[in-house]
């Protein structure tokens, strides 16, 4: 043993592929004029994009924009003699107080009530108006409408509702079960933020109803006016000092149920579980260095 190890030759190079060094050296890219062309080489994609930019008109399955705007579905604000709950003042909530700190709860909640005022600032939150495409999103969605399990809530008896942000109350969809039965089907960590939770946060939306005036790109709208509610309900639901958690598991048809929309045409489209943090105050991560920016003041 001499100390020192052998290396086994290198095959000799075969063949015409370039080194190494003749690759960095060539050109690495060539123009082409005309550039190919996108819809001829991606066609689905490029329909997509069509889709996408049509207004009004019927991309995909056809349709009219003389049909007139969108509007939330389902029923419309409870009547006087449906049964109800008003809810108070919504408690004045910054949502931008809530972006530095948002985060999921790790496993399920503080089982405690929260102030009524501040379940409908939450639920204000969520239905307030935003910038989008459509006509009257501005004033609040127009392709989602907003429901909610009230489980603890001081004041508002446990049940499935529909929110009206005009008149801040609570119309009754049926009558309450219970979560045992949505509870038993979803994933155990889910099962145990439901049994915990104070409130549910549920975006409704009928997945064909403006098909037939803006196509394809109807179901997009609708994810997107979901995703919209749900973020800002969470960013709500942050800034006043609570924890909360998407579980989209517990959509489904036992929660439909619970909400009088089978056999309508509606559906859950989300799940936002707020309540009280586990740790029985108020969690604060900075997760990003902008974070800093956005404290409450």
């Amino acid at each position: 043993m001499t100390g020192t190890a052998s290396q086994a030759p290198r095959p000799a190079r075969t063949g015409t592929a370039p080194s190494a060094r003749e690759l960095i050296a060539g050109q690495a890219a060539e123009t082409v004029d005309p550039p190919p062309s996108v819809t001829a080489s991606l066609p689905y994609l490029a329909a997509l994009h069509t889709a996408a930019t049509v207004p009004g008109g019927g991309a995909g399955t056809g349709g009219s924009p003389s049909q007139g705007p969108a509007r939330p579905v389902g029923p419309g604000p409870p009547g006087g003699d449906d049964p109800s709950v008003r809810l108070p003042e919504p408690v004045p909530v910054r949502l931008r107080a809530g972006i530095g700190h948002r985060r999921s709860a790790p496993a399920g909640f503080e089982p405690a009530p929260i102030p009524s005022d501040v379940f409908a600032g939450i639920l204000a939150a969520g239905a307030g108006g935003y910038p989008g495409d459509l006509e009257g999103t501005p004033e609040g969605p127009v392709t989602c409408a907003l429901y909610a399990w009230a489980l603890r809530v001081d004041g508002v008896p446990p049940g499935g509702y529909r929110y009206d942000p005009g008149s801040r109350r609570l119309g009754v969809a049926v009558p309450w079960q219970g979560l045992d039965e949505i509870a038993g089907r979803v994933r155990p960590l889910t099962a145990l933020a439901l049994r915990e939770a104070a409130a549910v946060i549920l975006p409704v939306g009928d997945p064909l109803e403006g098909v037939a005036r803006f196509g394809d790109m109807w179901c997009r709208l609708q994810m997107i006016e979901s995703g919209v509610l749900v973020h800002r309900a969470t960013l709500a639901a942050t800034a006043l000092g609570l924890a909360a958690r998407i579980h989209s598991d517990v959509c489904g048809e036992a929660t439909d149920t619970t909400l009088g929309l089978r056999g309508a045409g509606r559906r859950s489209l989300s799940a936002l579980l707020v309540g009280r943090s586990p740790r029985r105050a108020p969690v604060r991560w900075d997760l990003w260095p902008v974070a800093d920016r956005y404290r409450p003041t």
